[in-house]
């Protein structure tokens, strides 16, 4: 018999080294053979296997036009024997879909235990030929796609199949809410995800519910965003994501008394000293206490001069306060040296020549930063100030469109660095 059903799902597409892919699923993913057994009088035994069994899927993805260029790479064609089972797949592109085809079927009751090496040799070959769809370099930007979707009857579906995938939750089912939720963050809808969040948020106490909210509500009603901030923290007492998006609430408020309040609570309640000491610097710059805080630094660096964390947090002091950049750009360049690729990493070091006002050099690090991670909303803020003040106005606006698509208050705290 056949089931046959509608919906919506998520396909996870990713930028890596500035390109959207997409990894087709594959049953192979799931596929292992077991591990060496400790006993020696057990090294000898077979792996029973789940014979007979019979699987056949089949994924259609039907690409829009914008995505025409679209190619797929990995191994589209097997047919061979892994782990006492037969698979065949076949991935191929006609006209504007890409059709997966998978089978397979364990043929035997068990695995000798003399094959083991050799079928798990074979398993990493097949799992590291996945499948996947890399779309062309001239394919739009998912911000620049949002307009679009947003005046489409596709959007309209998109929205009556959350609505009615929420209404036919069952009691107690938060799931969906938080899926909704997620959906409409990504379309710029706030309002509509803390809706839902907030009723999520009354039937469990979850810290990343409450962290989730605080980031929705941050930057449109700050005491809100306080109180599930605090939520979060009371829940999960070290919670560093929630304990710094409180902290710098406080900084931009003028309210340092209490944000040095939440960072001793925090240090009391055992976060790491590392994570401690980069909030503190911040805190003391922001409170005119530049010296003090570099003195904080030094010893932390003298200490330890290979943590590649102490050396981004003088670097990013000093970036912050506009003092002894070329300093601080010998600290970035150890700092990446020793942490191989960040995002972060090289974030700092763009803000420096920001404030030195080397746009260019600026710019070549924050794209370096994309490349590694291409969904952090602040690397494109950044980038959009420093587009602009070379008077590259519509790279600065693409710039722009992508720190909202992302996160739409990631200029909140660093707005007051980058002028």
């Amino acid at each position: 018999g056949f089931i046959t059903a509608r919906g919506v799902s998520y396909l996870d597409w990713a930028t890596k080294a500035g390109q959207r892919e997409h990894n087709i699923w594959s049953q192979a993913s799931s596929f292992e053979v077991q591990k060496t057994r400790n006993d020696a009088e057990l090294r000898d035994l077979p792996v029973r296997l789940n014979y007979p069994e019979y699987f056949k899927y089949q994924t259609t993805y039907i690409l829009p036009e914008r995505y025409k260029g679209a190619v797929i790479s990995g191994k589209a064609k097997v047919d061979d024997d892994f782990a006492g089972s037969r698979f065949e797949r076949t991935v191929e592109r006609k006209g504007d879909r890409i059709i997966s085809n998978e089978a397979y079927y364990t043929d035997r009751w068990e695995l000798p235990a003399d094959e083991f090496e050799l079928e798990r040799r074979k398993l990493a070959f097949l799992k590291r030929g996945k499948v996947k769809i890399t779309l062309p370099d001239d394919a739009p930007k998912p911000w620049e796609e949002l307009p679009e979707l947003e005046a489409s009857d596709q959007l309209q579906a998109h929205i009556e199949a959350f609505d009615k995938r929420v209404a036919n939750a069952e009691e107690g089912d938060t799931d969906r809410l938080q899926s909704r939720a997620y959906f409409n963050e990504l379309r710029g809808d706030y309002e509509g995800a803390i809706s839902d969040l907030k009723i999520v948020a009354d039937t469990e106490t979850d810290p990343e519910i409450y962290e989730w909210l605080g980031s929705l509500q941050k930057g449109n009603d700050p005491d809100a965003a306080k109180a599930n901030y605090s939520k979060a923290i009371a829940i999960k007492p070290a919670y560093f994501d929630a304990v710094l998006a409180l902290i710098r609430l406080h900084v931009i408020a003028g309210d340092f008394d209490e944000a040095n309040a939440v960072l001793e609570r925090a240090k009391t309640n055992g976060m790491r000293d590392t994570s401690v000491a980069s909030v503190q610097i911040e805190l003391l710059q922001a409170e005119g206490k530049f010296d003090e805080a570099l003195q904080v630094m030094d010893a932390l660096v003298d200490e330890d001069p290979d943590d590649a964390t102490y050396l981004a947090d003088r670097c990013l002091l000093r970036a912050m306060e506009g003092k002894g950049l070329d300093i601080a750009l010998d600290d970035c360049t150890n700092m990446i040296e020793l942490a191989k690729r960040s995002t972060y990493y090289h974030f700092i070091r763009g803000l420096v020549y920001y404030r030195q006002g080397e746009y260019e050099a600026a710019i070549a690090d924050l794209d370096k930063a994309i490349r590694t991670e291409a969904d952090s909303g602040y690397v494109y803020f950044l980038r959009a100030a420093a587009n602009r003040k070379l008077g590259q106005i519509e790279a600065a606006k693409s710039d722009e469109a992508a720190s909202n698509y992302y996160y739409k208050f990631d200029g909140m705290y660093w707005s007051r660095f980058i002028k």
